[in-house]
């Protein structure tokens, strides 16, 4: 009896022993939050990754992606105030440097620690710096550029615009093609004596009153956002007056842009309708025109003096600085990051572009994930041979609490697209109210 009893012990502590070894093993797993936003197309193509980053990172570390569609920044807010901060997510633009500034994200050159030399494999607008110190990352490059429906073209005949930096249009140019590929319901186009403005068909051009797609034509003019001292915008010079007439006059005078009362009229695809043969756009949009079946084209914006400028207008990915495992979090971040690695089909698809300068300056990392179905030929010249290449500073990287400013910028502009007249006086007013406001708040990054 003793020595059975000593047998049962043995065993009882055996299977206790096994049991402890076996839950440590679970709880050496891991457990990553990683919050995100995006459309159904983006949500299955990042679940897909995460899934293979888990895979290969078995027993090790497991990421729990959350996928939030909408009101994502309030959620976010909600979470971070509860106590239940992702560990990853993607930031707004806007939002990022007030985390930044709130002690709430974990900066990327600390994680670095001395060895900051992987920085150098970053292209410079993708880098986001707080007080002097890279804090994150560009989710992915996304610049703007103009699309447009190459069928129209070869329809009527008209050479393509120009994708090539040293032959962007001038501006005349510019104008003139509008007007070639805009038509009436009789087939004259803008140029014809006969060209029925009230009966248009096809404008030649779509431009939104989205701040971000104006700006390379104002920097193109020879305009910045902030003053010369750094310590207010600067909306109301020659170069934002010019440029803002110069939009108004498409709209109203030429009647190659359409107005914002009849874009409101036109078919969410008017590019595939055939209601609008170019548009200034971004290449996040060649996903979409990739699943229509569009045969689209891409080309540089027109040149107002000092050449065609882009820029590049993402959100970011950050690391909070509640996460229980930084240096866990930061190897899944550069995973996310990586064209070959992480979402590839989202930069395959158009959606995306690299951070990383070797996709622009490798051969055989260009062909990677620039040559399909989604990235036009014309692609190359557009955005491969120009990513370094007169690049605007998205305002939001840089100037603390941008959505102040153009919340009183915004309503400004949407004047000057919705009636003809001088842009000037609409500016003035614009910048007196938030110089009065004091809506600007200064930089972050220096």
């Amino acid at each position: 009896m003793k020595k059975q009893a000593i047998l049962v012990s043995v065993i009882a502590i055996a299977l206790l022993v096994s049991a402890c070894s076996g839950s440590k093993k679970q709880s050496d797993v891991v457990e990553l939050k990683f919050m995100y936003w995006g459309s159904l197309v983006e949500k299955t193509e990042v679940e897909k990754s995460v899934a293979a980053y888990n895979k290969l990172n078995e027993g090790k570390i497991r990421v729990v992606p959350q996928h939030v569609p909408d009101d994502y920044s309030n959620k976010l807010a909600s979470m971070i105030a509860g106590g239940t901060a992702p560990d990853i997510a993607y930031l707004s633009s806007g939002l990022s440097s007030t985390y930044a500034k709130e002690g709430k994200i974990l900066f990327v050159q600390d994680l670095l620690g001395d060895d900051l030399s992987f920085l150098d494999s970053v292209l410079p607008d993708a880098q986001w710096k707080v007080n002097g110190k890279v804090a994150y990352f560009s989710t992915a490059m996304e610049t703007l550029m103009i699309t447009y429906n190459k069928d129209i073209f070869d329809q009527h005949n008209i050479k393509y615009p120009p994708s090539r930096f040293e032959e962007a249009l001038k501006w005349d140019d510019f104008v003139s093609l509008c007007q070639s590929v805009t038509f009436d319901k009789n087939g004259n186009n803008a140029k014809s004596p006969n060209f029925d403005p009230n009966n248009i068909v096809t404008y030649g051009l779509s431009v939104s009153t989205y701040l971000n797609h104006l700006l390379q034509l104002v920097y193109s003019a020879g305009g910045t956002v902030l003053n010369a001292a750094g310590t207010d915008t600067a909306i109301d010079t020659p170069a934002w007056i010019n440029t803002m007439n110069k939009v108004n006059d498409l709209i109203y005078k030429y009647h190659v842009v359409p107005s914002p009362s009849v874009a409101d009229t036109l078919a969410a695809e008017a590019m595939l309708t055939g209601q609008i043969a170019m548009t200034f756009d971004g290449n996040w949009s060649l996903l979409d025109y990739q699943d229509q079946g569009l045969n689209v084209g891409c080309a540089v914006f027109p040149n107002l003096g000092l050449g065609p400028f882009t820029m590049s207008a993402p959100g970011v990915t950050a690391i909070f600085s509640t996460t229980k495992y930084p240096q866990e979090a930061w190897d899944f971040y550069k995973y996310s990051l990586d064209a070959e690695k992480g979402p590839t089909d989202l930069f395959k698809k158009g959606l995306w572009q690299p951070i990383y300068f070797e996709y622009y300056t490798d051969p055989a990392k260009i062909s990677f994930w620039v040559d399909n179905p989604a990235h036009p030929p014309e692609y190359r010249d557009v955005v491969i041979a120009n990513i370094n290449r007169n690049i605007v500073p998205l305002p939001a990287s840089y100037i603390y609490r941008w959505g102040d400013v153009t919340q009183l910028l915004t309503p400004a502009i949407e004047a000057i697209f919705g009636a003809p007249g001088d842009a000037g006086p609409i500016l003035k007013g614009a910048q007196a109210t938030i110089t009065s406001s004091k809506a600007f708040k200064g930089r972050f990054d220096l």
